[in-house]
């Protein structure tokens, strides 16, 4: 940053700056603390000098991507500290204005200007004026009337240019009279959400190629994904159970018990006669023969009591079997209405084509209108071109026109197929027709294999002949 100073204790003849300055004394370059017009300080300064001792020196003044270099005579006037006093001798006027033109420079920021310093170098010193008259030879007349003539030429074939330039532009005014800027549209689909909830996964990436049918992305309710996690689990439930009770149907287990049941009986009734005979015989006590006739009384009991169960069960459990299957069959339909309704939800591609951008990410809370993802349909794109009522008045439907597409630098032949809001909304209404200033009309292609991105701008011309 630049300072001016003014300081009473040095007895100075004009002020001093501290501007960038370097002075080349011999082959040595030093550099200089402050400096103005009538003389400079130069920092650490390595010589031993008398007072006004006189040295030749250049001033060298840096600038952006140069430097201006100028020859001064400079005299010793003395030191302090470390910075030694210098003035100018016999300094020029031409390097006090260069001096003084740095300084303004400096201060207005624009040391860039190399000209202005080169300038003030370079002008000549002009004295007086000239006030001689100025007379022409013959050479020199002759000269002036050529190039008279071949002005006059100039002006000529200018004018005819002219003219040649105003009876083009009246027929391009007759042939192509509206000329207006379309924009590429009809290809562009959004994709809506469809249902409310929470977007859990994305199966497709931005500037991808996909077909009709292609998973988009997958949407989860919280609240009704709880209630089908539990109808899950309940169902899991049901249809263990039924095909514990359809085992037990198909195979049995009173059948191995009964059998053993029926075993033990046997053996029973064989150790009571042998008892009986063994009591007769007094081998064994009366209280002996009784606890045998228990034993075989309650076996007996369990026995008849196992086969009358036997005989019942197949029809038991077989009801049990169609009480569970309604049960399945009612929550199954539970399951497939909260999943029509938006429990668990992937959306698919209707249309093929191009992912423009994805405008939920995964994690993201969407309503059904909400937009997730843009697609550019792999279809025949239209343009769009908004008139005034007043250039609307010229055209009418099938009329031909040229389209300039910039993408390709191509221009393609197209014929206007809707006039009027509808070519945008088909719900306009008429009242929101007539209360506009300006309509739209829509024109094709007439090469149906064209494509184009979309949002793209195009320049229409309207031929109206």
């Amino acid at each position: 940053m630049s300072i001016i100073t003014s300081e009473f204790n040095y007895q100075r003849s004009s002020h001093r700056v501290n501007l960038p300055m370097l002075v080349e004394i011999g082959d040595k370059i030093y550099s200089v603390h402050d400096w103005s017009v009538g003389g400079l300080g130069i920092s650490k300064f390595e010589h031993n000098l008398q007072t006004d001792e006189t040295l030749s020196a250049h001033c060298v003044l840096p600038m952006k991507e140069s430097s201006v270099r100028l020859q001064v005579e400079i005299t010793y006037k003395g030191g302090h500290g470390d910075i030694s006093g210098f003035s100018f001798v016999a300094l020029s006027d031409r390097n006090k204005r260069v001096f003084r033109h740095y300084i303004e420079l400096a201060i207005d920021g624009r040391l860039d200007k190399l000209e202005d310093i080169v300038s003030i170098v370079t002008a000549p010193s002009i004295n007086s004026p000239i006030n001689e008259a100025l007379t022409l030879s013959d050479i020199e007349a002759d000269s002036l009337a050529h190039k008279f003539k071949s002005r006059s030429r100039l002006a000529i074939f200018t004018g005819v240019i002219f003219v040649a330039l105003l009876c083009l532009t009246l027929v391009y005014n007759t042939v192509y009279q509206i000329q207006a800027t379309g924009l590429i549209a009809g290809n562009i689909y959004r994709v809506t959400a469809n249902y409310g909830g929470i977007i859990r996964a994305v199966h497709i990436k931005p500037d991808s190629f996909i077909s009709a049918g292609t998973p988009l992305f997958r949407i989860e309710n919280p609240q009704k994904q709880v209630e089908l996690q539990i109808i899950r689990i309940q169902l899991r439930e049901k249809k263990a159970h039924r095909a514990s009770l359809q085992k037990l149907a198909q195979h049995d287990t009173r059948n191995s018990l009964l059998s053993s049941l029926k075993e033990k009986l046997a053996l029973l009734q064989q150790d009571y006669q042998q008892a009986t005979v063994l009591h007769q015989q007094h081998i064994i006590s009366f209280k002996d023969l009784k606890y045998l006739q228990s034993q075989l009384a309650q076996t007996q009991i369990t026995f008849d009591r196992e086969t009358t169960h036997k005989q019942n069960q197949p029809l038991a459990t077989q009801g049990k079997i169609n009480a569970v299957t309604i049960e399945l069959k009612s929550l199954k339909e539970q399951e497939s209405i909260l999943l029509s309704s938006g429990a668990s939800h992937t959306a698919r591609s209707v249309h093929g084509g191009k992912i423009l951008h994805i405008e939920q990410p995964v994690g993201s809370y969407v309503t059904p209108k909400d937009v997730v993802l843009l697609l550019e349909k792999n279809e025949q794109p239209s343009v769009l071109v908004q008139l005034r009522h007043d250039k609307a008045l010229k055209i009418r439907l099938g009329m031909p026109a040229d389209i300039y597409v910039p993408v390709d630098d191509r221009k393609y032949p197209a014929r206007i197929t809707t006039i009027g809001r509808t070519a945008i909304h088909s719900s306009a209404s008429d009242n929101t027709e007539a209360s506009l200033s300006e309509t739209i009309i829509k024109l094709e292609f007439e090469d149906t294999n064209l494509r184009f991105p979309a949002n793209a701008r195009v320049k229409v011309w309207i031929r109206t002949l």
